[in-house]
């Protein structure tokens, strides 16, 4: 029998370099999770963690709406968009100025004491 609360999701992650704080930002944006690291890598995974870490979390409360969808300010938005904009002009963009990506995650089947 199929858990309930083994859900699949998919969501848009903005990951970009910062020059002023020399650190990688990473974003959720359909959840306003934000990380920081030094490296891409790290950066991705940070984001990665924090977005199972929080759907966990919502998955033990019944997935209110206000927990899976609760986006991040206007400005990330905006920088999405300018990001996919650049890559639909054919201009070649380095992983120190961005990575946006959708990533699917399924949650693991949680079991709960009766």
């Amino acid at each position: 029998m199929t858990n309930p609360l083994s859900k699949q999701f998919k969501f848009t992650q903005l990951v970009y370099f910062d020059a002023r704080d020399k650190k990688f930002t990473g974003v959720c944006l359909e959840l306003n999770l934000v990380v920081e690291s030094d490296s891409l890598e790290s950066t991705i995974t940070l984001l990665n963690d924090a977005t199972v870490s929080h759907l966990l979390a919502a998955a033990e409360v019944g997935f209110p709406s206000e927990l899976v969808f609760r986006p991040a300010p206007a400005h990330y938005w905006q920088m999405a968009k300018s990001v996919s904009a650049k890559v639909g002009q054919d201009r070649t963009l380095s992983a120190e100025e961005f990575a946006l990506f959708t990533q699917n995650i399924t949650l693991p089947e949680l079991h709960h004491a009766a």
